[in-house]
C-alpha cells in the first residue's frame, strides 16, 4: 500500500510531520509504510503462502493487527501507554506522534520494538521453513 493508504494512519499531513514529527529509522519506517515482517506483505511479495498472524490469532497479519491488536505485543503497547498517558490506537497514533517530543519518541520506540521482534521471528522462520509454514513464536 502506498503513501495514500496505510501511511496516512501515521502521517496525514506531511507538512505537519516535517515540522513536528519524530525522526524515523529502518524499523519505524517499515511499520509506517506497512512493508516489513507482516504476513499480508510477505504473502503479497510471495515470501509466504499465507497471511495469518504468526502468534495464533487466526486473523490476517496486517500492519494494523500487529501494531494495535496482536496480544503478542500487549506489553510493548502498555509501556507506550505508560509513557504517553493513554493507549496508542490506530485512531490516535498520528496525534501521539506529533503531540510532543516525548510522546513521539515513545510511539516510535513502540513501533521499533514491535518490528524488531517481528523481524527476529521472520529470520527464525526463514532459517527453518519448509514450504510456507508460519514462523515460530518467539515465546
Amino acid at each position: 500500500m502506498g503513501y495514500g493508504g496505510w501511511a496516512r494512519t501515521f502521517i496525514a499531513d506531511v507538512r505537519v510531520w516535517q515540522k513536528e514529527g519524530p525522526e524515523t529509522d529502518y524499523y519505524a519506517t517499515q511499520a509506517i509504510v506497512g512493508h516489513g515482517s507482516f504476513g499480508t506483505y510477505l504473502k503479497q511479495i510471495r515470501r509466504r503462502e499465507n497471511d495469518e498472524c504468526w502468534f495464533g490469532c487466526e486473523v490476517p497479519d496486517t500492519p494494523a493487527h500487529t501494531i494495535f491488536e496482536c496480544p503478542k505485543f500487549d506489553e510493548v503497547r502498555r509501556q507506550a501507554k505508560d509513557k504517553v498517558g493513554k493507549e496508542v490506537t490506530e485512531g490516535n497514533v498520528e496525534e501521539m506522534l506529533v503531540r510532543s517530543e516525548d510522546s513521539g519518541l515513545a510511539v516510535m520506540e513502540m513501533l521499533r520494538e514491535i518490528m524488531k521482534i517481528k523481524e527476529r521471528d521472520e529470520y527464525k522462520w526463514e532459517a527453518t521453513r519448509e514450504g510456507g509454514h508460519n514462523p515460530p513464536s518467539s515465546g
